[in-house]
């Protein structure tokens, strides 16, 4: 048995093996330890199928539900919620696979099965209908849903929405080979996904640091790498899938479809294929903005969203 000198002369040797795992993203961490860090005096749970999704819900108004993107969680709505939960009550979630809900869920991550989970949710919270919003992987469950369950959505907001055939990113390409796929669900290197941050944004170098240790921080969640890939996997499977395009013409909800004009995820051009396709949706593109333009310039997007509701549809 070491001796307490022997054990002390360890510690530095066993701490820097540990900062070592943690950088290349092999390390898991305890579920309670990330709530201590990114959960707040404001999150609540709820289970809905089996799965347990973290959310909040502030403000007073009519309902307002934000969903986020891939590898993101419901922090990316901050600003939002700042200006907007004065006039709307907010509620905002962690797609399950992402941030601090059950990660078990992702694997069967179609449309169909999103389509169900979230109706649990909304019926769970006793809300009958809403407005809502959706961000890239957000917005393809939020138009899905909408499309599906038309008379719950009052108005629908889509902000660099998945939907039509695309070239796919880089890192989706890569992830979802055969083998690099094994790989990634146990390592994420902080690099890679230091730069997978910088590409959302269109103006990278303002990127708070916090930013990066949050997105690195919440793909440690057990299980965590695991969505990645099986949402990485499902995406890949639906990227020009006949149905979509069919299910998004059936839209018939008063529509606004923000872009960023820098978003190196999903091509801006595919804003004009929402205005072909749902004729009644309104379009705004955001210079130097990229794939999330709500958390680059949350007040002028904000403020665009609240004109969008505000708008009262004639009798």
């Amino acid at each position: 048995m070491p001796t307490p000198a022997q054990q002390k002369a360890t510690l530095p040797c066993l701490q820097a093996l540990s900062r070592a795992f943690q950088k290349i993203g092999v390390h898991t961490t305890h579920p309670d330890r990330l709530k201590e860090k990114y959960a707040s005096n404001l999150s609540q749970y709820v289970t809905v199928d089996g799965t347990v999704i973290h959310y909040q819900d502030e403000g007073e108004g009519p309902v307002l539900i934000l969903s986020h993107g891939v590898m993101a969680s419901l922090h990316t709505w901050d600003g939002w919620v700042e200006i907007l939960k004065e006039k709307y009550r907010i509620i905002r979630f962690d797609i399950p696979g992402f941030g601090l809900s059950d990660p078990n869920a992702s694997k069967q991550f179609n449309p169909e099965y999103t389509i169900t989970l979230f109706n649990g949710f909304v019926d769970a919270l006793g809300i009958d209908t809403f407005y809502l919003v959706g961000n890239s992987l957000g917005g393809f469950i939020s138009w899905n849903y909408a499309a599906t369950h038309p008379e719950r959505v009052e108005k629908l907001i889509l902000i660099d929405p998945i939907g039509y055939e695309q070239k796919l990113p880089m890192i989706m390409k890569l992830v979802t080979l055969p083998i690099i796929q094994s790989i990634a669900r146990w390592i994420a290197p902080r690099f890679i996904v230091d730069s997978c941050v910088r590409k959302v944004y269109g103006q990278p170098n303002k990127i708070h640091h916090t930013v990066f240790d949050r997105y690195f921080d919440l793909l440690s969640h057990p299980g965590g790498r695991d969505a990645m890939v099986d949402v990485f996997l499902t995406f890949k499977h639906f990227n020009g899938h006949p149905e979509v395009t069919t299910k998004m013409k059936t839209l018939s909800m008063p529509t606004l479809v923000m872009w960023g004009e820098e978003d190196a995820w999903v091509p801006v051009a595919h804003a004009r294929n929402w205005k072909r396709d749902v004729p009644q949706a309104e379009i705004i593109i955001y210079k130097n903005a990229g794939h999330i333009p709500m958390e680059e310039l949350p007040e002028k997007t904000a403020i665009d969203a609240d004109q969008f509701l505000s708008v009262i549809k004639p009798v």
